[in-house]
């Protein structure tokens, strides 16, 4: 089971600097889907840097913050907690001391 993000930075060059519930620490480029689809909305630095964690541990940003995303779940767009965790970037690892 894919531990859930549990903290979120983001960052001016499209990344999230992501910490998991199991200690590691990852950084996720979002610059792939800047351009694509949904995605097109967070291609802005004011609206990425709005990301935030979602209750299945994954993270996502709401389409229109005047909507509760949480009664109108169709307001959200998301990045599962597996994809972030399986593509991300090891950038620390509470585990293991290199």
């Amino acid at each position: 089971m894919t531990p859930k993000v549990i903290a979120l930075q983001s960052h001016d060059d499209y990344t999230l600097k992501l910490t998991f519930a199991d200690g590691l620490v990852k950084r996720y480029d979002c610059t792939h889907l800047l351009n694509h689809g949904m995605f097109k909305i967070i291609n802005s630095l004011p609206k990425f840097h709005s990301a935030l964690i979602d209750d299945l541990g994954g993270i996502g940003w709401n389409i229109d913050d005047n909507i509760d995303s949480n009664i109108v779940w169709s307001n959200r767009i998301d990045i599962c907690k597996d994809i972030l965790y399986q593509d991300g970037i090891i950038v620390q690892d509470s585990i293991c001391t290199y």
